[in-house]
């Protein structure tokens, strides 16, 4: 089997298994191949590389298997451990030291990690719960031993006081505390500061919108040039929307800088992938210096794929949600447009 078969690899089917083999083993590869064949029920066999990162691939989604062992991975994509038909990881002999919540989707017999050190966090406390369930199911392959003053202890013999010191000293809590909750605390005094000022967006030739969104989500993007913005527009706004008002060929990351620049009003469209865009993360860095600098300026987050705000990773965009700057894409009200014009405090001459 020759077709889409990546080099240095070999590949072929096994009826009596109901699978396609792809066997890069010993193959000198430094990362997952783009390209295999295009058959469902892929056995991968990427042992004894020279892996360190394992990214993403669309054909991860038709893979029951994969063998990982035997490389020098740091850090494997947590949407890899999220892909529900993948019954079998192998990541024995590797260097990873981190490990992403994600690993909760797998069984602990479906993935084997081997003996991993690392330093355990209180928020890591959850990879116990897990381990315990590995031992439960008869399947003891995976073993976690916690740096824990100079010594390497086995995380399934730790409490969770141990994961999670207590800090008896209150000057330091509070430290934490700032350091947490810094986003939350500037949003709510710029609430009640703007509370006090009486602040009134009026109109003016800057009555802008800047949109935001990864333009390569198809149903977000559909959905704000034809709805949204739309609307916006009808109600005597200005909008930019990058997928649509940039010019090509200039300098994207200057256009997006002149453009938040000479707007007043900020929408951001939230989806899952959102971290992933680049430069969807460029334009949060300059929507958030504007906001945080200028009184007048108003921002809405819409949650478009109704995200918990403990599974967003900025932390900017987590406190939004958590003080209730979002607006959930449901829209079971049917309210949602009028509703974003009420949230960024737009004129009602509008």
């Amino acid at each position: 089997m020759k077709n889409k078969c990546p080099l240095r690899c070999t590949c072929f089917q096994q009826p009596s298994k109901e699978r396609v083999v792809v066997n890069c083993t010993f193959s000198n590869q430094t990362k997952l191949p783009s390209y295999v064949p295009d058959f469902d029920n892929l056995d991968i066999d990427m042992s004894r590389n020279q892996l360190k990162y394992v990214q993403y691939e669309e054909y991860l989604n038709r893979t029951k298997r994969i063998d990982l062992s035997y490389n020098d991975i740091i850090r494997i994509d947590h949407l890899i451990y999220k892909i529900k038909t993948m019954n079998y990881i192998n990541l024995y002999k590797n260097r990873i030291s981190f490990f992403d919540k994600a690993i909760l989707q797998k069984r602990p017999c479906n993935l084997v990690l081997g003996e991993i050190k690392t330093k355990c966090r209180c928020e890591m406390f959850w990879i116990k719960t897990w381990l315990e369930r590995d031992s439960s199911q008869n399947c003891s392959q995976n073993r976690v031993t916690c740096d824990l003053k100079s010594e390497h202890i086995d995380a399934m013999l730790l409490s969770k006081d141990d994961f999670c010191p207590v800090e008896r000293k209150d000057r330091v809590v509070f430290t934490a505390l700032i350091r947490s909750f810094k986003y939350e605390i500037k949003l709510l005094s710029r609430q009640i500061r703007n509370r006090f000022l009486n602040t009134k967006m009026l109109n003016s030739e800057m009555d802008r919108v800047y949109i935001s969104l990864n333009d390569e989500n198809r149903e977000a993007r559909v959905w704000v040039t034809k709805t949204l913005k739309v609307n916006l527009e009808q109600h005597g706004l200005e909008t930019c929307l990058p997928c649509l008002d940039y010019q090509y060929g200039g300098l994207h990351v200057e256009q997006i800088y002149d453009n938040i620049k000479q707007s007043r009003f900020f929408i951001v469209v939230l989806t899952e992938d959102s971290q992933e865009s680049q430069l969807q993360n460029i334009e949060l860095n300059h929507i958030w210096s504007s906001f945080k600098c200028e009184d007048r300026e108003n921002i809405v987050v819409i949650n478009f794929d109704a995200l918990d705000s403990a599974k967003i990773c900025d932390r900017r965009l987590r406190a939004l949600c958590r003080l209730g700057y979002t607006l959930d894409f449901c829209n079971f009200d049917h309210r949602l447009l009028c509703n974003v014009r009420n949230r960024l405090n737009i004129s009602q001459n509008n």
